[in-house]
């Protein structure tokens, strides 16, 4: 499951991942966040990975998601995204979608420490 929260501004994002996250779960949640317009661009993400127990996603779905940032590149300009994934598992899996947007206008880092992901995204610790 992947659920998501916005500040009130619109240039944070929280997302959490929970369970075993599939293409669907991926899919569906990229279309919800790109109809979203409260997400402004440029926003900063803040990934949490640390409840994501397995996952499984295509290249389809990857590709999906290239199509989706290079055939609107306004609608969300140039995002930071900082990945919480504190277990061997998730950081695996996380580095693996890393490796798969890369070239997409995403300024993307793998954290195992919640503390240091904060830092270098330049959110303060008590938004979380």
């Amino acid at each position: 499951m992947l659920r998501y929260d916005i500040v009130p501004d619109g240039t944070i994002i929280f997302i959490e991942g929970s369970g075993h996250i599939d293409d669907q779960h991926v899919v569906d949640f990229m279309y919800e966040l790109f109809r979203d317009t409260r997400v402004k661009p440029n926003a900063l993400i803040y990934f949490d990975a640390s409840r994501i127990n397995s996952g499984a996603i295509s290249d389809e779905t990857i590709l999906l998601k290239q199509r989706l940032f290079t055939q609107n590149p306004d609608r969300f300009g140039s995002l930071r995204l900082a990945i919480y994934a504190p277990l061997e598992h998730q950081f695996d899996m996380a580095e693996l979608y890393l490796m798969h947007i890369s070239g997409l206008p995403v300024h993307a880092r793998l954290f195992g420490d919640q503390a240091v992901a904060q830092l270098w995204l330049g959110i303060p610790v008590q938004i979380i």
